[in-house]
């Protein structure tokens, strides 16, 4: 094998080649530096869009509980018109055509039978010539209401020596509140039970 002399020609060329992946080298720097900075500034607009996000997210929560408060709200009135209505309904009917007769039954539990505290009591009655019937309509009915109910009308027989009848009226009556209302005796009258 013979040996090559290297010449000034290849010295130069070699030098070209290794001036030529500087400028290459150099110019990979500046495309990683343009990314670099390209990548900072698209991770400045994304914590941006991030934070805008959660602006949102927390102005759409406080929307939506206005929404949902002015929701029960009108939802509490309607409920409490509807059961005024109802009432005065039932009364004109059962006092002009059935000659019962409606009333309140007001009463100051002063032992907090009721609702563990004294606290007035305030029920509908309806008297006929053989019941005492304590009628409570409320918007809808689960199982506390029920019960409570049901310590009324033991209140109700303690104050005055008579035993009432109890019935509930409500569109919306839980199955659970069906199943104590049955256990304890207590008449229910609905529509669909929820």
């Amino acid at each position: 094998m013979k040996k090559k002399i290297v010449t000034k020609e290849d010295i130069l060329a070699v030098l070209e080649e290794i001036r030529r992946l500087r400028e290459d080298f150099n110019r990979q720097q500046e495309v990683i530096i343009k990314l670099r900075e390209d990548f900072n500034r698209h991770e400045e607009r994304i914590g941006r869009l991030y934070e805008e996000i959660r602006r949102l997210r927390e102005d759409f929560n406080r929307l939506s509980n206005r929404v949902e408060l002015k929701i029960s709200a009108i939802g509490a009135r309607w409920g409490i018109l509807s059961e005024e209505s109802f009432r005065e309904g039932m009364r004109f009917v059962l006092e002009n055509y059935f000659k019962a007769r409606v009333d309140k039954w007001k009463y100051y539990d002063s032992e907090g039978y009721v609702y563990g505290e004294p606290t007035e009591i305030e029920v509908d009655l309806l008297i006929t010539d053989s019941e005492r019937i304590l009628i409570e309509i409320k918007a809808s009915v689960d199982r506390s209401d029920i019960a409570e109910l049901k310590r009324i009308g033991e209140l109700y027989e303690k104050a005055t020596g008579v035993k009432p009848k109890l019935i509930m009226v409500s569109p919306f009556v839980t199955g659970r509140a069906i199943k104590l209302a049955k256990k304890l005796g207590i008449e229910i009258i609905s529509g669909i039970p929820i």
